[in-house]
């Protein structure tokens, strides 16, 4: 993704390095987002990621309302993120997975 692409949220956004709880009031919680993700969250994200790098989680999930810094880095290391290899299985795997679940029920002791 480009910098010049990015989501008009992220250029609204003015995050800083504050602690994410002066962001919410004593006694009030901040509301999850449960679910799939939306395509404009994934764009969110990964204009997010471009600008502030795959590091800071915490401070990336500030920029996208209800999400978690753990499900903002699961989603971009698992789906999003341009370096994995996406193929699909080989035999040799699934050999190799048959191999090891026989393996593990012949050692099984009663």
């Amino acid at each position: 993704m480009n910098n010049n692409s990015s989501s008009p949220m992220v250029e609204e956004m003015n995050i800083t390095d504050s602690s994410p709880e002066s962001d919410v009031a004593v006694g009030e919680k901040k509301s999850k987002v449960r679910g799939p993700w939306s395509q404009e969250e994934d764009v969110i994200l990964g204009d997010l990621v471009t600008k502030f790098g795959a590091r800071n989680w915490s401070l990336i999930a500030r920029g996208i309302p209800g999400r978690s810094g753990k499900s903002c880095r699961l989603r971009w290391c698992n789906q999003l993120d341009p370096a994995l290899e996406r193929k699909p299985f080989t035999v040799l795997l699934i050999v190799v997975d048959v191999m090891i679940l026989s393996a593990t029920e012949l050692t099984v002791v009663v």
